[in-house]
């Protein structure tokens, strides 16, 4: 049996890496909840931290700039974690970029980047991309949102259109909710996709997809909403 010279370099290629790309895996762009808009905008920034600054992500301390959401560096072997702050009479905005290596895939590095905040006295945004720079020719994740928009959807809160966002479904109770839920679908200005579960007959009736971990992955990004049976 003849082997063909590409077959024969196939191993080598299979121990080279290619290029590094960098792939935009997902994207959340909300409003902050909360009346107290520098209350919001401070409590979005005290939760990014919190999650960024665990050694096991950090792999160092973070300075005490940080905690007073100034600017800061830290490079801790590949992990590295940068602030910046701009603020004048008119205009607040910080952001925060995270770089993390893979925990089971060498080479492949995840970078969240996080803007929290915009004009002074208005309803702060929340911008964050999920990055992630591999050679990898074939990418597969699991797609999930960054652990600091579960953090931020319970405190300060999120919102979309004047709606929360929720890291659960949001069950129907009534038919004034199933109206709603017609004028949501039915918004031209909707820019969210909702995922409407049906939940089977009876008094104990769960869904026969797991919507909770669905919204969980999909906070920020998606709604999910359970039907009863009664309101089909």
């Amino acid at each position: 049996m003849t082997t063909t010279f590409a077959e024969a370099l196939l191993p080598l290629a299979k121990r080279l890496q290619g290029p590094v790309r960098d792939i935009e895996i997902l994207r959340v762009a909300t409003f902050l909840d909360g009346d107290d808009f520098a209350a919001s905008a401070k409590a979005a920034r005290d939760a990014v931290l919190k999650w960024a600054s665990s050694r096991k992500r950090a792999g160092g301390t973070f300075p005490k700039e940080a905690w007073e959401h100034a600017e800061f560096e830290l490079v801790a072997g590949g992990r590295n974690s940068t602030a910046v702050r701009f603020l004048t009479e008119t205009a607040d905005l910080w952001a925060l970029r995270a770089e993390v290596p893979d925990e089971n895939v060498p080479g492949r590095v995840w970078t969240n980047e996080i803007v929290i905040g915009g004009e002074i006295d208005k309803r702060p945004h929340l911008s964050l991309r999920l990055i992630v720079s591999t050679a990898e020719p074939d990418l597969t994740v699991e797609h999930h949102v960054p652990g600091p928009v579960l953090q931020m959807a319970t405190a300060p809160g999120l919102l979309r259109g004047g709606r929360k966002l929720a890291d659960v479904p949001r069950t129907l109770r009534s038919e004034v909710d199933a109206g709603d839920l017609c004028d949501l679908l039915e918004d031209p200005e909707r820019r969210l996709p909702v995922i409407v579960v049906t939940l089977p007959e009876g008094q104990d009736s769960a869904p026969l997809i797991d919507d909770a971990e669905v919204a969980r992955a999909l906070t920020g990004i998606a709604r999910v909403v359970r039907v009863p049976a009664a309101l089909t």
